[in-house]
């Protein structure tokens, strides 16, 4: 089919769609991501595949004019987009490469990772080596590019957060304080399982989500979200032994994000941050963030 009468019929799936179609916005961008999709492709000469499986942005495989095999990802925002082509550029040899970005609409062209498949052996191995690569990356961006603060993603994004899960705003302040501390890095902010791939050229980060804060907060979110390696303590240990990082930061970080996401998270999920967050009467790093 010629691509200048190229049409998408594909529609967002069924995560997005359970995410966006509350409200008025959302069901707009829902309705308009196809024909972003549809119009970038005929502009750059693509050939569109049907959608694939995401809940965060709308995903089709591509192919170029000349056979290459790439991703189009047509993002919620276009701040969104440009935050992830910052950081995937910042992390060339384990990450996917970036195309095109087009910052007006929030499309994002890049190279199709295949084959892949989720890290299923190795795994705390393979997390520490790319935390490896991850913790010494300072920010170094144009001023147009700011890169929010670990503590203003947070912050942003606590309004679904109950304050039943803290012990008081004190603590909430306390904990909010806390993730202003520690080096200045550039985080992958979405570093679990789910977002590493395995692939022929190896270990793979994909759909990072940046931030600039402390390293630890990266190697919590493994140890918190990753159920195959062992407890959320037992990961922490063994991050901070691999990647030489203070264990009890960990610790503390992990207890914030596990308070921060229990509300939202799937039942199985939920009941694993629950006992995490039961460590907190014994946890010396949780305690000493408690009674401040």
């Amino acid at each position: 089919m010629p691509v200048s009468r190229l049409k998408i019929d594909y529609i967002p799936g069924p995560l997005l769609r359970q995410r966006y179609s509350s409200t008025a916005v959302g069901r707009l961008w829902l309705e308009k991501a196809p024909r972003l999709a549809a119009q970038y492709a005929r502009d750059h000469e693509l050939q569109l595949s049907r959608s694939l499986k995401s809940g965060h942005a709308f995903v089709l495989p591509a192919r170029s004019k000349s056979g290459q095999d790439m991703l189009l990802k047509i993002s919620r925002n276009t701040l969104t987009a440009k935050l992830e082509a910052l950081a995937l550029r910042y992390w060339p040899e384990w990450a996917p490469h970036v195309h095109h970005l087009d910052g007006r609409t929030g499309a994002l062209l890049l190279e199709r990772i295949r084959p892949g498949s989720q890290i299923t052996d190795r795994r705390l191995a393979t997390a520490a080596d790319l935390l490896r690569k991850i913790q010494p990356i300072t920010l170094a961006v144009p001023h147009n590019k700011k890169v929010p603060s670990l503590a203003e993603q947070v912050t942003r994004g606590q309004s679904l957060i109950s304050y039943e899960l803290w012990p008081g705003d004190a603590v909430r302040d306390a904990a909010i304080s806390s993730l202003r501390q520690g080096p200045r890095r550039l985080l992958h902010g979405n570093f679990t399982p789910g977002s590493i791939l395995i692939s022929v050229e190896g270990a793979v980060m994909v759909s990072p989500r940046p931030a600039v804060g402390d390293p630890c907060y990266d190697a919590a979110s493994w140890a918190l979200s990753d159920q195959e390696s062992g407890s959320v303590r037992h990961n922490c240990q063994q991050l901070a032994k691999r990647v030489e990082m203070d264990e009890e930061r960990i610790r503390e970080i992990a207890w914030i994000v596990a308070a921060l996401e229990l509300e939202l998270a799937p039942d199985a999920y939920q009941a694993r941050l629950r006992r995490w967050l039961d460590v907190a009467a014994t946890d010396k790093a949780v305690k000493n963030l408690l009674s401040t």
